[in-house]
């Protein structure tokens, strides 16, 4: 609720104290939380205002502080990936629904209008005083090593290594709700290495699958049969 709100009023307030606060209770909760996956599977449904956005939003800046610090950066540098991650698709709410969710639209210009999202988040936030990195972090979080991304096609010289971690996060996180059920996780490890090689730093995508698996493994599972087994080995 209190994000949603921030999601509201950034449009016509310059006061960024409530975005600082919640970045620092992302970063509280990842540097305490073991597993952070947790929060991305749980989507709990309040009715308010972007909903989807807001889950989408949170779950990619816990992920994206996780993968940060894994990599060793300094508490300062992961509360600047929190606020860019938080940030990164803000965008989206000038976009209608069916748009900023990519769900029923077929025609070139809706992807345009898609990748609109991308300066009008930056239009949203060029005020608030944030750092260069944080709006680095919204204008290239779809840009890829391999120049395949938008909206500037770069390549993997001039992208923002912030970015990077957001990108990846973002794509996780699109991958986990993609389909309305409960995700396989051997599969979506899968996907990640399908979608990101080529496109993302290979030290990234390294530190984020060896938490996966951690993640993965060593965890009770309940069968097709309904007899409960311990996952410790995927060929």
């Amino acid at each position: 609720s209190k994000v949603s709100e921030l999601f509201i009023n950034i449009q016509t307030s310059k006061d960024i104290r409530a975005l600082m606060e919640m970045s620092n209770v992302i970063h509280q909760y990842v540097i305490t939380t073991p597993c952070v996956i947790g929060y991305t599977l749980k989507r709990e449904f309040k009715n308010i205002p972007h909903e989807n956005l807001i889950n989408h939003s949170m779950s990619v800046a816990i992920v994206a502080a996780k993968i940060a610090k894994l990599l060793g950066y300094s508490p300062d540098t992961v509360q600047t990936i929190i606020l860019g991650a938080l940030l990164h698709d803000i965008g989206k709410i000038k976009l209608p629904d069916r748009i900023s969710n990519r769900s029923g639209y077929f025609l070139p210009e809706d992807e345009a209008l898609y990748q609109s999202h991308i300066q009008v988040g930056y239009d949203l936030i060029k005020s608030l005083g944030l750092s260069r990195d944080v709006t680095l972090i919204v204008t290239q979080h779809h840009e890829y090593n391999d120049g395949s991304g938008f909206p500037l096609h770069l390549e993997a010289a001039k992208i923002n290594p912030y970015a990077q971690i957001v990108a990846f996060a973002d794509m996780f996180d699109t991958l986990i709700h993609e389909e309305d059920e409960l995700p396989n996780f051997f599969d979506i490890r899968n996907k990640l290495v399908k979608n990101g090689v080529g496109k993302i730093n290979e030290d990234i995508m390294d530190v984020f699958d060896h938490y996966l698996k951690d993640f993965i493994f060593n965890v009770n599972v309940e069968l097709n049969d309904g007899r409960t087994a311990e996952v410790i080995y995927t060929h």
